[in-house]
């Protein structure tokens, strides 16, 4: 059988769960790993070479899993995140694209030369790693609760040669506060979705990614970002920022939080035009 022809096969067979084009990205990148091509050019390049056997066999295997809605990144063991290639499991959120738009907007904003970063609830590791690789003279801190994550995280650290400090820690009983460590920006992707919304998710989502990273109770919808908020009220430098990502439902009821903590803040919208970041930065 030829690339083209399993290809075809492939992705007919996603149609059924994936939009077309959806189906087609995730049959793209699943025949790029599989035949260790570079990109989709090289893929329609191979488009009628003749696949062996024992590769069918392993692609078909992939297949399975995608057919039962598990997501691409967890069937290949890899993501990417502003350019970075990143191991990922079910330990850990799927590093998302609004999730780059907060990191360009840190980094584009904040000109230190010099920083002390705080990461909460770092996951994959995606915002810590993409910032120290891009500011090198940052020092970088990043937490996580599961100590699978952390384990995930330290080696995506290590494959990209940065040096991080992984501290496992608990956001809504940080050890954090009773230290003297200071930082000068904390940068944030909690949990924020309510939990009555996993109804009306897809189950790529909710059958395989962590609840634990995801989901905040339904009358509580702001639980992380208090927990944010007391943390960086004993951590933060005067002056200093926060930047986190928000649900879009409570940008606003997040924003008037932080300012009613003589907080100044501000709503940044993502790429389908949703407030999807708060910048908030402390009095001195």
């Amino acid at each position: 059988m030829t690339t083209r022809e399993l290809f075809n096969n492939t992705q007919q067979s996603l149609q059924s769960l994936y939009p077309e084009n959806e189906a087609k990205t995730i049959v793209e990148w699943l025949f790029c790993d599989v035949l260790k091509l570079k990109n989709r050019i090289a893929l329609y390049e191979n488009f009628d070479i003749i696949i062996p056997e024992q590769t069918q066999t392993k692609i078909q295997r992939k297949l399975k899993r995608l057919q039962q809605f598990e997501p691409i990144q967890y069937v290949l063991h890899k993501a990417w995140f502003m350019n970075l290639e990143l191991h990922v499991s079910s330990d850990v959120l799927i590093p998302r694209p609004e999730t780059e738009e907060l990191c360009h907007t840190l980094l584009n904003e904040v000109k230190l030369a010099n920083a002390n970063l705080l990461d909460l609830a770092t996951g994959s590791g995606c915002l810590a790693i993409a910032i120290k690789k891009t500011k090198p003279n940052w020092e970088v801190t990043a937490t996580d609760i599961s100590p699978s994550a952390l384990k995930l995280s330290n080696c995506n650290a290590s494959r990209h040669k940065v040096n991080i400090n992984f501290v496992l820690d608990d956001m809504l009983h940080s050890s954090l506060i009773h230290t003297k460590k200071q930082f000068d920006i904390i940068v944030s992707n909690p949990p924020y979705i309510p939990i009555s919304e996993k109804k009306i998710m897809r189950p790529n989502v909710t059958n395989y990614e962590p609840s634990i990273a995801l989901f905040v109770p339904d009358q509580d919808p702001l639980l992380f970002y208090r927990a944010i908020a007391q943390i960086a009220e004993e951590c933060l430098h005067p002056n200093g920022y926060i930047y986190m990502e928000v649900h879009e439902n409570y940008a606003n009821k997040t924003k008037a939080f932080f300012e009613s903590k003589n907080w100044n803040t501000k709503i940044y919208f993502d790429m389908n035009d949703k407030p999807r970041f708060i910048k908030a930065q402390k009095n001195g």
